[in-house]
């Protein structure tokens, strides 16, 4: 996961679970793992760890949104919402380590 420049899942810092800097199974093909955006609620903290916003759905279970781009998590959230971003080979770690049920993909603006 990448926030501002610092991978905090690549870093020495004894906080971070080891299970981050394992290699993925699911690579399909040697097809390289591409940038996913995440919603979070606070800057990386000195530890390394990042805030992620999750959701609840319809079903009352949390879920992760998760973008493809960047584009959409702003055009979903606005210019000022932070984030943080890994790669796709990391998304279920991610979706595991934080509690969520479900990754929801490119999830479309709550209508006003």
């Amino acid at each position: 996961m990448t926030y501002f420049g610092r991978d905090p899942f690549n870093s020495d810092i004894d906080a971070t679970p080891a299970v981050f800097g394992l290699e993925s199974d699911a690579q399909e093909e040697d097809v390289p793992p591409t940038t996913v955006y995440l919603p979070s609620s606070e800057p990386v903290s000195p530890s390394g760890e990042v805030s992620l916003q999750l959701y609840r759905s319809e079903d009352d279970e949390l879920v992760l949104p998760a973008f493809t781009s960047l584009e959409a998590l702003v055009r979903t959230f606005g210019e000022s919402q932070r984030w943080a971003s890994t790669t796709s080979d990391r998304i279920e770690q991610v979706r595991v380590a934080s509690g969520a049920v479900h990754v929801v993909w490119d999830p479309a603006p709550a209508e006003a």
